[in-house]
């Protein structure tokens, strides 16, 4: 199990990229974004039947990964 806290909490958030990743083709540095702060795995049963809230592996920003209230997310 993931570890719950200490965490940097801040979900429901919005920003600008200032960096983008090698893969990255969507977005570009200076969009302004807002973020979906539920992370899904995509691989497990529920997520390939659609059901990404229901998530096996499910991960959520700001409660149990740093969230907006960091510096950079």
């Amino acid at each position: 199990m993931e570890k719950l806290h200490p965490v940097i909490t801040g979900h429901e958030f919005a920003g600008t990229i200032v960096q983008t990743g090698k893969y990255v083709e969507h977005v570009n540095i200076g969009d302004n974004v807002v973020c979906e702060c539920i992370i899904w795995c995509g691989v497990c049963r529920n997520c390939r039947f659609g059901l990404t809230s229901s998530c096996l592996n499910l991960s959520e920003l700001g409660t149990m990964k740093n969230g907006g209230f960091a510096e950079y997310v």
